[in-house]
């Protein structure tokens, strides 16, 4: 198809972090694309999110994300200069030492039950220690704990900056962004994609669904059922005086300090449909969690609290290629809550699949196509960071 005024061979709706890194990585590849995004870039979760990057812990892992956690942390890694010297933007990559704390003899053997895959993995040092050896670390801890693990060189990075990054770094090869708002998306008999927006009629070669938990809307326009939902996430940011905490960990909760200067506490999993809204009960349930724990923060001022809508899929894990019934349509979401983590390797895989580069993982079960189940265990792993 010859290219004429709103005609583009590729057309990513949302602009998060995968919609942006996937812009990116096309243009790195000489594929200039359009971004639809109807609110702000990173406006929702790729924006508000803490920015953790731990590539050991979470549902899946070890398992099936084991390889694609990895790989994603290591694109992380080796992209983050990068993005610094194409656009002058400072991502905020840092590496920290991360403590998973233990609260319970059950708490304690899920951990260690981690730890036998965790320390096959070379680039990270992990350990158990003890109460004793916590407390020398973090003396703020609560005593109150039995012990816990410790890794080494995991990170934390800025979401917004990343994502910014990864836009500006399109932009300035060639791509576009439109803040539109997009009505539908149908394909043509010609095998081309006509999408309504409310502002222009446009047509596309190819076309990216990378719209978060927004991406279960899709089905009024291709009849498939893509089963991901918003799973809410708040964080209090805590200011007092003292020394930065390190990135520390217990169950489904965390507590650093970032390059604010301020102390992040999170977080929250609600499935409370597509409300941002902040809540009181949410703000009393980690302030009474975190109190226990690190007495001293009793006398901290909350400064800041925000909620973002994570996109989680039915089975847990992400949801990223080709829909069989509809030629050169691609989805990309379903991170959860290692969405910042993930984000740029689902972009830089969400492009080769439109390109046709080789692809050096295997990402067969992330398949739209594939048959969804309920997972359990994603909702009851007490370590889902």
């Amino acid at each position: 198809m010859t290219l004429n005024k709103n005609q583009y061979e590729v057309v990513i709706i949302g602009g998060g972090i995968v919609g942006c890194a996937t812009s990116y990585f096309l243009a790195k590849q000489g594929v200039r694309s359009l971004i639809l995004e109807k609110d702000t870039v990173a406006g929702h979760a790729s924006g508000f999110a803490l920015g953790g990057l731990n590539p050991l812990g979470g549902f899946g892992i070890p398992g099936l994300l084991s390889e694609f956690s990895l790989k994603s942390f290591d694109l992380h890694t080796d992209i983050y200069q990068e993005l610094f010297e194409n656009t002058g933007i400072d991502t905020e990559y840092d590496t920290h030492l991360h403590i998973t704390l233990a609260m319970s003899d059950q708490e304690s053997d899920a951990i260690k039950n981690k730890l036998k895959w965790q320390q096959t993995v070379n680039k990270f040092n992990v350990e158990w220690k003890s109460k004793d050896d916590i407390l020398a670390i973090e003396p703020r801890i609560s005593p109150n704990i039995i012990g816990g693990s410790i890794i080494q060189n995991v990170a934390t990075v800025d979401p917004y900056k990343n994502t910014l990054a990864f836009l500006m770094g399109a932009e300035k090869l060639g791509s576009q962004i439109k803040y539109t708002e997009v009505i539908s998306v149908n394909l043509e008999k010609e095998g081309y994609y006509r999408i309504k927006t409310k502002s222009d009629n446009l047509i596309a070669e190819k076309v990216v669904f990378a719209m978060g938990p927004w991406t279960q809307f899709t089905k009024e326009w291709t009849g498939i059922d893509l089963p991901v939902e918003p799973l809410r996430g708040q964080i209090l940011k805590m200011k007092i005086d003292g020394p930065p905490l390190t990135y520390v960990s217990w169950g489904s909760n965390y507590i650093v300090t970032k390059s604010d200067d301020l102390i992040w506490l999170g977080t929250t999993e609600e499935r409370v449909g597509f409300n941002e809204k902040t809540t009181n009960d949410a703000r009393k349930s980690m302030l009474d969690s975190v109190i226990s724990l690190f007495p001293y923060l009793l006398d901290a001022q909350v400064v800041g609290h925000t909620a973002c809508l994570r996109p989680l899929s039915l089975d847990g894990l992400p949801i990223l290629g080709p829909i069989k019934e509809f030629e050169n349509l691609i989805v990309s979401t379903g991170g959860g809550r290692k969405g910042i983590l993930y984000g740029p390797l689902m972009g830089k895989l969400t492009s080769e699949l439109i390109t046709g580069t080789n692809i050096d993982i295997d990402i067969s079960m992330l398949t739209p196509n594939r048959v969804f189940e309920y997972s359990q265990e994603s909702d009851n792993d007490p370590f889902r960071f």
